[in-house]
């Protein structure tokens, strides 16, 4: 028989209730990147990001999760090292630098996983005074407890000038070749495609408005590439990220290509990077998009020819390469075509001697000037001394051979 009441009853269950009900634990005050806690140098906490949640931005590493923010001032101006060594769980970090964008609207830092075991360790590049945040996660959202270390290396420029895009290299239309990224470092801002690394600078001005191409789809390419291009000015937060490409595919592979309409007379920053970070040494063309042609108007003799590349179109530039040479070369230019037999060997005179250049190679730009689209040069080689053309015309019977003329015709 019950001798509890209907009101004990209700006092009861309202008792039991209240202590199966789990407790509801307060939210950790650096949860979130608007609470963070500042660290120094050293060592800092431990730490325990028990009752963590998952963060905004997305973690780019380790599924990451469940978890907390620090705050760092950079106290030299070097490498920053930060890591989570002699922690008790699979920890993972990312950093990111406030400069351009401030809390909570960051952009992705560098994030790792696992360095020192399954804790974690970042470098980030740092001035003095540039402050950091810090977000310390775990593996798959687990938690635990953890120290903070925090090491400011100081340290000089980088080994090279154009590993970042202040000391970028100017580079033009044609083919850059042999163009090493081996010792570079990754620079800001991160690459948004081939998560791309490694990274040397170039700075590109064109000088007509166009549409213009930037590959490394040549037979010098030695590694997996990576293509940015930005618009200025270069600072940290001054530049646009017009289009940036890891793999052009098709016969090309993994070399990379982007195709951009850029303004005439501004400049442009190129980032030439590797995939996953990678580097070695590769070709950079530039060709602008125009209906300049190339044609060959008269053949050549001898077996001598002469090669063309480039972009024959206002603000472009073209390269004239003249093969074999067996004695002293020579290259000319007209303005008007003659195809006048010289003998039977079939060597024929293709143009005007309006401009004459010594050596076998050379290479023109052709003015931003629409008046000039449509116009036509001529361009041939000799190789004075060379077997296998004519003699008959030379009095002191030296032999020559001749190139074939190549006809340009100039586009927009």
């Amino acid at each position: 028989m019950s001798i509890l009441t209907s009101t004990s009853k209700g006092a009861l269950l309202l008792s039991l209730a209240g202590f199966l009900t789990p407790a509801v634990q307060a939210q950790l005050a650096n949860d979130e990147c608007t609470g963070a806690v500042t660290v120094v140098d050293g060592p800092n906490g431990p730490f325990d990001s028990t009752g963590a949640t998952t963060s905004s931005p997305a973690w780019p590493c380790a599924s990451g999760g469940n978890d907390i923010w620090f705050v760092y001032s950079a106290s030299c101006t070097g490498t920053v090292t930060i890591d989570t060594c002699g922690g008790g769980y699979d920890s993972a970090i990312q950093v990111f630098d406030s400069t351009c964008a401030p809390c909570p609207n960051f952009v992705s830092g560098p994030c790792n996983d696992d360095s020192c075991g399954l804790q974690s360790s970042v470098n980030i590049a740092a001035s003095v005074g540039t402050i950091l945040y810090i977000r310390v996660g775990g593996f798959v959202g687990s938690v635990g407890q953890f120290p903070l270390n925090i090491l400011c290396t100081p340290g000089g420029g980088p080994a090279f000038p154009d590993d970042e895009c202040s000391g970028a290299t100017p580079i033009g239309l044609g083919l850059s070749a042999g163009l090493s990224t081996i010792g570079y470092t990754t620079s800001a801002p991160n690459w948004p495609c081939a998560s791309g690394g490694s990274d040397r600078w170039f700075v590109f001005t064109p000088s007509c408005p166009g549409n213009y191409t930037f590959t490394t789809c040549t037979a010098g390419r030695g590694f997996d590439t990576a293509l940015e291009l930005f618009q200025g000015p270069c600072s940290p937060c001054g530049m646009t990220s017009l289009v940036c490409n890891d793999d052009t595919g098709g016969t090309c592979g993994l070399g990379s290509t982007i195709s951009q309409p850029l303004l005439g007379g501004v400049q442009y920053f190129l980032r030439l990077g590797g995939f996953a970070s990678g580097s070695g040494v590769c070709d950079i063309e530039i060709t602008s998009a125009g209906n300049g042609t190339f044609a060959v108007a008269s053949p050549g003799c001898g077996g001598t020819t002469i090669t063309y590349s480039g972009s024959p179109n206002i603000g472009g530039a073209v390269n004239f390469t003249m093969t074999p040479v067996q004695g002293v070369a020579q290259i000319w230019i007209g303005l008007f075509p003659l195809n006048v037999p010289l003998c039977a060997a079939g060597c024929t005179l293709g143009t005007t001697f309006d401009a004459v250049f010594g050596g076998n190679v050379i290479a023109s730009s052709i003015p931003c000037d629409p008046t000039i689209i449509g116009a036509q040069v001529y361009t041939q080689g000799l190789d004075l001394g060379a077997a296998g053309g004519c003699t008959v015309l030379d009095p002191l019977g030296i032999p020559f051979t001749l190139s074939d003329t190549i006809l340009t015709t100039i586009g927009s």
